[in-house]
């Protein structure tokens, strides 16, 4: 395929929602503010690309309100060469919304589509989450021999901070295996505050995709604290690790990532592909409640829900996004999650009274 003389393309989308010198992740809060955003954009033309910009929308689900920002100017990218565009925007506080980047210039752009790209929706009443803003690329597996000095037992993780007025408890964390973990390795799930350990998840030996823990405790997580969430991998003398990584270069390394090797804390050049999630803030668990039944769980497919007086369904994944809402249900409803893919999701139950909600897992 000839190459195009104008195409410039979205690489990577950047989202520091409350972060001006951050990583390119998100540490977002339940009261948004400032916004500091901005995206990498790549010349893959033959020719200059002038007066680059990238617009970004943000839409806000609650108000059914759209808001368009823009970011700063690139006067020229020259062919081949990689730039980074950013903005910093006061929105009021708001709760669920999505971001979608565009770039534009103003030379001819004979390529579009790879112009634009999508932030998943955040929701936070499912608290707050972490995550890098992943590449649609450069995602592989870890080879544990790639990091030097690295032994059995040791750590890799991602940081994560928040900067809520409130308080968030942290429940469990997932990571992503590609396959499953060979014979006698097994991962156990970690979190410091401060280099300090302070919880411990159940261990991980078998499994593939989205694999989940829980931590034993829980805990608060404050404002202004930096904690580290990973995990320590036990393995045999030349076993390959399946942990999923993110390599691309645009990431901010020495923000996201960190590891221990033996006493000593230190950062990697990949992402690990973890993720730490938050219980709801004052949400009940449906398991304390008698009145309210959903099962089986796991479930293959179909999940029954018996309760007296529901006025609402949700259904989230393990993020926060929306995947269905059922208005009016009755007192014995099922819900088909066939067409999910494996992983673990929120259900959210509403009563005139109360709200429950209960994790289910779709195997």
């Amino acid at each position: 395929m000839a190459q195009s003389q104008y195409d410039v393309e979205l690489v990577k989308p950047i989202v520091n929602f409350n972060i001006e010198d951050g990583g390119y992740y998100s540490a977002y809060n339940d009261i948004l503010d400032t916004m500091y955003c901005g995206a990498v954009v790549r010349n893959i033309g033959s020719d200059s690309i002038n007066n680059a910009y990238v617009e970004l929308s943000y839409l806000d689900y609650d108000n059914s309100v759209m808001y368009k920002v823009y970011s700063d100017t690139l006067q020229s990218i020259e062919p081949g060469k990689t730039d980074t565009l950013s903005l910093k925007h006061e929105f009021p506080s708001l709760w669920r919304f999505s971001l979608a980047y565009s770039v534009k210039c103003e030379s001819p752009d004979e390529n579009e589509s790879n112009n634009s790209d999508t932030i998943p929706t955040s929701y936070n009443s499912m608290g707050d989450w972490s995550g890098v803003a992943r590449s649609r690329n450069n995602l592989t597996t870890l080879d544990i021999k790639q990091i030097e000095g690295f032994r059995s037992g040791d750590f890799i993780g991602v940081t994560y901070s928040t900067y809520s007025v409130y308080w968030n408890y942290y429940v469990f964390m997932i990571i992503y295996l590609n396959q499953e973990l060979p014979n006698g390795a097994y991962l156990v799930g970690k979190i410091y505050k401060d280099s300090i350990l302070v919880d411990s998840t159940q261990r991980i030996d078998h499994g593939q995709g989205w694999m989940e823990t829980r931590f034993k405790k829980g805990g608060e997580i404050n404002p202004g604290e930096k904690i580290f969430f990973g995990f320590d991998i036990y393995y045999q003398d030349g076993a390959t690790i399946p942990i999923g990584i993110d390599t691309a270069n645009f990431h901010n390394f020495q923000v996201e990532t960190i590891s221990r090797i033996g006493n000593t804390w230190s950062t990697l050049d990949f992402v690990p592909l973890i993720e730490l999630i938050c219980n709801p803030e004052g949400v009940e668990s449906i398991n304390n409640s008698n009145s309210v039944h959903v099962f089986p769980n796991p479930t293959s497919g179909y999940l029954h829900i018996v309760a007296k007086n529901l006025v609402k369904i949700y259904l989230f994944d393990s993020r926060g996004v929306l995947i269905d809402e059922i208005k009016a249900p009755s007192d014995n409803d099922i819900i088909n999650l066939n067409s999910q893919n494996p992983g673990f999701y929120f259900i959210r139950l509403h009563t005139p009274n109360e709200i429950f909600m209960q994790k289910i897992i779709k195997y």
